[in-house]
């Protein structure tokens, strides 16, 4: 993950480091109905960023008019353009280099989709870099790529609500729905606001498919022996092994047959940590389980990465928890799941002419 704090704090420091951890649905849940107490950790680093979008009803209302709920909704919104991304670069790339290729690729498939140019996002991964470097403290480590996407995306709000109008040819986007949507009746949503959503989307959407195309390519690529050794005399073999072949592999109904690009694409997502988090800094004392936790106290907050069945989670929780790019049916997998469906079917339409590239195939030898 390059924009979540709390999983960036997490990979290096297992336990949270020097931070109150805050743990379970009903406490977190308690705590997002107070948002006044607890500050966006990410405002230490980038003091004039928006910081965490605000999650109440005016938000919601917002971000369920931008964003689609589904792959099906996202495909039929977006599936022509990430298409047409993904197919010149399988016609150029080799199975080698392609891992590097769509790394590189995906800024220019936000960009297409929620509207920050590429560019700008290009220059926040590499700020957030040598941030990382020279960056002594952990949580501030952490926050520091989440701080500056929120600046570069605030700048890029500025900009663009001030234009008169799109460009030639310019794609409707989400940051073109969010301000057309506001420029309908509904500016009491901040142009703040909306940079601090359109922040979240693009952090969960970055981080989701980053780390959803590499196993997925594993998936594509797996290599074993091509056929099973003869068993010797008297042994029944490894008839019954998992393979992956050449001349038997399993592309057959991937061009046509989204069931079977969506398990593999959905297997892929779900290959994240179950527990999701949050970084927060106290605005004051605060009481939490009838302890008192003073001012200034950096927290994590961690819920399961899946809404509980009963529903009864709170609806801040829940669109918290939607916008986290660990969330298997949030808002970034449902990009990721997207991305790697346009992927897989243009791999497949591709495949007879690259005889490298399948799948693997639980066929018997």
């Amino acid at each position: 993950m390059l924009f979540d704090p709390a999983a960036n704090l997490l990979a290096a420091q297992p336990h949270g480091g020097d931070v109150r951890v805050i743990a379970g649905e009903v406490p977190v849940g308690q705590l997002c109905r107070d948002p006044e107490a607890f500050a966006d950790v990410t405002t230490l680093v980038a003091p004039n960023a928006p910081g965490a979008p605000p999650l109440d009803a005016r938000a919601r209302a917002l971000l369920s008019l931008v964003w689609p709920t589904s792959a099906a909704q996202a495909r039929q919104i977006w599936g022509a353009r990430i298409a047409a991304r993904i197919r010149p670069l399988l016609g150029t790339a080799t199975i080698e280099d392609l891992p590097g290729h769509l790394d590189d690729l995906v800024p220019s498939l936000i960009a297409d989709v929620v509207g920050i140019p590429a560019s700008a996002l290009r220059r926040v991964e590499s700020r957030s870099a040598l941030t990382a470097s020279s960056c002594p403290d952990a949580v501030t480590r952490a926050a520091a790529p989440l701080a500056l996407l929120h600046t570069a995306v605030a700048a890029a709000v500025r900009d663009r609500a001030a234009a008169t109008a799109a460009p030639p040819d310019h794609p409707e986007t989400v940051l073109d729905d969010a301000l057309f949507w506001r420029g309908l009746g509904r500016d009491h949503v901040s142009l703040d606001e909306i940079a601090a959503l359109v922040s979240a989307l693009t952090a969960a959407a970055w981080d989701a498919t980053r780390t959803t195309l590499p196993r997925l390519l594993d998936t594509m690529t797996a290599t074993t022996a091509t056929r099973p050794a003869p068993a010797a005399a008297g042994t029944t073999g490894n008839a019954g092994s998992k393979r992956a072949t050449a001349d038997r592999p399993a592309w057959a109904g991937l061009v046509d047959g989204a069931a079977e690009r969506a398990t593999l694409v959905d297997t892929a997502v779900r290959c994240d940590p179950p527990v999701i988090g949050w970084l927060r800094i106290t605005t004051a004392e605060v009481q939490v389980d009838g302890a008192t936790i003073p001012a200034g106290t950096r927290c994590l907050w961690l819920v399961d990465a899946t809404d509980p069945a009963d529903r009864r989670t709170p609806a801040a929780l829940r669109a918290l928890r939607w916008l986290s790019p660990g969330a298997p049916d949030g808002a970034g997998a449902t990009f990721a799941r997207l991305v790697g469906d346009a992927l897989l079917t243009a791999t497949a339409a591709t495949r007879p002419h690259r005889s490298r590239w399948y799948l693997p195939d639980t066929a018997t030898a």
